[in-house]
């Protein structure tokens, strides 16, 4: 890079609706799966939430959603992190965490290496963030954002906004489009 303004992304770690890794957001993308599948329970309990009618109050009318594989199936020895406090430990810091690892795999920077540098974390959408970045503090940074569907509240809010599918999908551009579904897939 001839600027120092230039930045360079060198590694991408990813988990999303239908697999982990950038290969396979490109394959669900590329070939337009549908990534919505019913609820399961160790998210929220479907039966207590969920109604097909929209207007029972307190219920959601939707029972699908697009959603990660093994949310739950977490390594945390090869992290550090004792089992008491992994109990405790949000699921989306366990993604995170998962795919900062693989952002670094794939850039070839062990983690042993990164221990130590001037390396900024920057999570979320934050429009300072950026500018932070851009104040050259850090040499180099980690930069993402994580969402997880943990809880029925928002389903909830969603169906009686009617802002969501009832299906679990988003239907761009058709004719027969009833709101979004949550999570990432495309029809």
């Amino acid at each position: 890079m001839d600027n120092d303004d230039e930045i360079a992304v060198v590694g991408i770690g990813c988990h999303f609706p239908g697999g982990e890794g950038l290969e396979n957001f490109w394959r669900v993308l590329l070939h337009g799966e549908n990534c919505a599948v019913q609820i399961p329970n160790d998210r929220f309990n479907l039966s207590q939430w969920y109604d097909p009618d929209e207007s029972k109050p307190g219920k959601t009318h939707t029972a699908k959603a697009a959603l990660i594989d093994g949310l739950n199936e977490f390594d945390h020895k090869f992290f550090g992190i004792t089992n008491a406090e992994t109990m405790t430990l949000d699921p989306q810091h366990k993604v995170l965490l998962e795919c900062t690892y693989r952002a670094l795999e794939d850039a070839g920077i062990p983690m042993e290496k990164a221990s130590g540098t001037r390396t900024g974390v920057f999570l979320g959408n934050e429009q300072m963030r950026w500018l932070q970045l851009r104040a050259r503090d850090c040499d180099m940074a980690l930069c993402g954002g994580v969402t997880c569907i943990l809880e029925p509240t928002i389903f909830v809010a969603l169906s009686k906004a009617r802002m969501i599918s009832s299906d679990g999908m988003s239907k761009p551009f058709f004719s027969k489009a009833d709101g979004y579904g949550r999570g990432f897939r495309r029809p």
